[in-house]
């Protein structure tokens, strides 16, 4: 095949490269359920105790997480809340040097960056009149490996009301709520993108006659958004200390999504042989072509579903223990908006616009879910609580295009929470979980075990008036993971900080 007959059928595949947006790299393909998993805790009283929910009593916004509780308030409550997420998320590449190639590692990590390119033409592919392994080559664009990005987000205020009632000889208590089931917000950016993924380019090329090509890419992938839950809890006492609970949500929620992919160059690897065929020298060499290509698919995903919670609560004068059921349900995802293509001339790619509109839809069928926890009344002022949440993500279906595939892990972990009352208007809170994501590094040893990391939180409770309390809470957490490759590893760094506060008032 002759030198012009592949960049013709390069520039094919190019194209089918930026309309599909196929990645070699898991992390760099497009945005699908990304966020699902991050569920949003509706009680500012369970963020201070790191998230449990199973001992707190009187508590109405837990009115979806723990419907049994609601048998515990004293009188009509109205509950109003809201929360303020910072997030900062910073990313770094360190290389190696590759064997046989060693101005590749130059480029990826942006040492060749910003020099003096005068009187220093690259060579092109097309036409290399002399062996291109002595030409120095250096990027065409200004961009380094690393990157940062800062978010601030609002989430809007949750609002829960309730009150018990007599159904016959047994106490109730019905409630209706508006809360945040989900914060979708994600980001994450990659500099350094390459299709097929350069861990095939650790094999020198020394038994080919031919060249091998290579996609070098800038990769964004960014969500932002909510999804929020509308519904009702019901409970009910069994007895004097047991009572159970079932909540019900529609979840509805829109995100605005945006993919985009930045051609950075095209590489060239030409293989010994080919060498030895071309310019008479038995050494590998590599060439960047540049390119001007540019995909991007923006537009908004519409999320809606299902959400059920059964609950059971018993409790006595220094102890209360319990549990919490979610059924299996569906997210469903139905994204509209456009995807456009840009390819600019130069000298081996010939000049291409395209513009679709695009639609489709997608779901999650989540698995069964729960939580187990316990509480100690220690003395009449402390109480100490623990709690385990099952979530078998692993379990769950990602349906698309009559294709189902398991990409999620298990993300079960634990709780821990105290609240001390120094006095009757006063409550501090402190608490600490596990948090575990739905993925693993990249090429980690144990590709079962999840991205996790420790949040560590702190609150207080004031008694405004004898009715009225106000609580805060602050919850702080650091995910640090490393995707780790045969010629580099990235270091992923994510650090979030919350305040949240709410107003409760009891009418007695």
């Amino acid at each position: 095949m002759t030198q012009l007959k592949r960049i013709s059928l390069a520039i094919v595949a190019l194209n089918v490269f930026v309309i599909c947006g196929l990645f070699a790299q898991q992390y760099n393909v497009p945005l699908t359920m990304e966020g699902l998993n991050h569920t949003v805790n509706a009680s500012v009283i369970s963020k201070a105790m790191g998230g449990v929910t199973i001992p707190i009593q009187q508590d109405v916004a837990l009115m979806f997480a723990n419907p049994a509780g609601l048998s515990t308030l004293s009188g009509l409550t109205v509950s109003v809340s809201g929360s303020q997420i910072s997030t900062s998320a910073d990313h770094t590449q360190q290389w190696y040097p590759l064997v046989y190639y060693g101005n590749f590692s130059l480029l990826m990590d942006g040492t060749v960056r910003g020099i003096d390119t005068s009187g220093k033409p690259h060579t092109p592919p097309s036409s290399p009149a002399r062996y291109p392994g002595d030409t120095l080559q250096y990027p065409y664009d200004n961009l380094g490996p690393n990157w940062n990005h800062s978010r601030s987000a609002s989430l809007l205020p949750q609002v829960f009301i309730a009150m018990p009632l007599k159904i016959g000889s047994r106490s109730a208590s019905v409630g209706l709520g508006l809360t945040q089931y989900a914060n979708m917000d994600y980001y994450y950016q990659n500099n350094n993108s390459l299709t097929p993924d350069y861990d095939l380019l650790t094999t020198p090329q020394t038994a080919t006659a031919d060249s091998t090509r290579t996609d070098w890419a800038q990769s964004i992938h960014r969500r932002e958004g909510t999804i929020n839950g509308y519904g009702g809890a019901f409970s009910m006492s069994i007895t004097d200390n047991l009572s159970a609970g079932l909540s019900a949500r529609y979840l509805q929620g829109s995100t605005d999504d945006f993919d985009q992919t930045f051609g950075r160059g095209v590489f060239w690897w030409y293989g010994s042989l080919y060498a030895v065929r071309r310019w008479g020298v038995s050494s590998n060499a590599l060439v960047l072509d540049s390119v001007d290509y540019q995909r991007t698919m923006q537009g908004t995903s519409d999320f809606t579903g299902l959400d059920y919670t059964i609950s059971a609560q018993y409790r006595t004068k220094n102890v209360t223990i319990g549990f919490s059921v979610t059924p299996p349900s569906t997210i469903e995802r139905k994204f509209s908006g456009s995807l456009t293509a840009h390819t600019g001339k130069t000298i081996d790619f010939q000049a291409s616009d395209h513009s679709v509109d695009t639609s489709f839809t997608e779901k999650m069928e989540l698995p069964w879910k729960g939580k187990f926890g316990i509480g100690f009344q220690v003395t009449s002022n402390v109480l100490v609580a623990m709690e385990y949440e099952s979530c078998p993500y692993n379990k769950g279906n990602f349906v698309k295009d009559g294709v189902t595939t398991h990409p999620w892990l298990d993300a079960s972990a634990f709780r821990f929470g105290m609240n001390w009352e120094p006095s009757n208007a006063l409550s501090f809170r402190f608490g600490y979980r596990n948090q575990k994501e739905t993925f693993a590094p990249k090429n980690a040893a144990f590709p079962d075990q999840p991205v996790s990391y420790n949040v560590v939180s702190a609150g207080a409770g004031i008694h405004v008036i004898s009715n009225l309390v106000l609580n805060v809470a602050y919850e702080f957490y650091q995910m640090k993971y490393e995707d780790v490759w045969a010629e580099n590893y990235n270091i992923n760094n994510l650090n979030s900080n919350s305040i949240s506060a709410e107003l409760t008032y009891t009418l007695k």
